[in-house]
């Protein structure tokens, strides 16, 4: 007994025809009738009934008939199945990164030792509320971002808790503080732009402005302002005023103030996906290294 034989029965079984269902199956008719021969000498019972107009099926081929056709799909949706998880294990992993909380794990990222075959992912780099935007929107496969208001569909690993750390013009006189909190900096000018509605460090910053009783005063606009550790940097080194920046960011700047504020503003940072996502090879096997080795990483490569 053939696959082929099978599909023709079924075919003839749905349109009653032996001419019609040698024009679907693209065949000729003699292969058809031939095929239906032999499958019932195979069985050794009549299955088709050629004397009814239209075409008829015996009882064994009204049984035969609902199993086979329950068999066939069965077997379509199996051969469906592997062709999407084949073509989903190759799929390019869209991986959105906030550029300052994710300095360091871009900077693991590039690092070849972490991964035992190449994954195939493409990296963007956006700010935190941006990424959780395009993750709900299906625009973005995973995202690294800071924790903040995580919309239900998304599924949420936090890996780490930074520190941001303020950012202090060279002649500042609040670097010889001994202690800075958030009242110290209420006549202060901040290289930020709080209009910046996707970022949530902006949002943090400001709930503890709020806390302190003031409103900051920010001389970036939103045209100016990305959320990028290289343009604040250059930025309070001209003097324009200071800014938070999570840690790994500025941890290779010399040349200026960096001191932690009290208490220390932290942010809990981690990896987000949309719960209903197709995981595809490449999405779990960047989910997998970077759960186990991030948190390592950090361990070992932190100043």
């Amino acid at each position: 007994m053939e696959l082929r034989q099978l599909e023709y029965f079924v075919e003839l079984c749905r349109v009653r025809n032996f001419t019609r269902a040698a024009d679907n199956l693209r065949v000729a008719q003699p292969s058809v009738t031939k095929a239906i021969h032999h499958l019932e000498r195979e069985l050794g019972v009549q299955l088709v009934d050629r004397k009814q107009k239209p075409l008829g099926l015996t009882k064994a081929g009204e049984q035969f008939y609902l199993r086979v056709k329950s068999i066939l799909a069965q077997l379509e949706e199996a051969v469906d199945e592997v062709s999407v998880s084949q073509e989903a294990f190759y799929k390019v992993t869209s991986l959105g990164i906030s550029p300052m909380s994710g300095a360091k794990l871009k900077q693991m990222l590039n690092d070849r030792r972490f991964f035992s075959s190449d994954p195939l992912y493409n990296l963007v780099e956006l700010s935190s509320g941006e990424i959780c935007k395009r993750l709900t929107e299906r625009k973005l496969d995973l995202g690294w971002l800071i924790k903040r208001q995580i919309p239900d569909e998304l599924e949420y690993i936090p890996l780490e808790t930074q520190e941001a750390v303020l950012l202090l013009p060279a002649e500042s006189p609040l670097r010889f503080k001994e202690k800075i909190t958030f009242d110290d900096l209420k006549d202060q000018t901040f290289c930020m732009d709080f209009d910046n509605t996707d970022s949530v460090l902006i949002k943090i910053i400001l709930d503890r402005c709020r806390e302190a009783g003031f409103k900051p005063r920010c001389n970036m606009t939103t045209m100016e302002y990305h959320p990028n550790a290289q343009l604040a940097v250059k930025s309070v080194r001209g003097g324009l005023g200071l800014a938070f920046i999570p840690e790994y960011a500025v941890e290779q700047v010399t040349d200026l103030p960096v001191l932690s504020v009290f208490p220390p503003l932290t942010i809990e940072v981690g990896l987000a996906y949309r719960k209903d996502a197709r995981r595809s090879g490449s999405f779990a096997q960047l989910v997998e290294m970077i759960k186990k080795e991030y948190p390592a990483y950090i361990r070992e490569n932190c100043v």
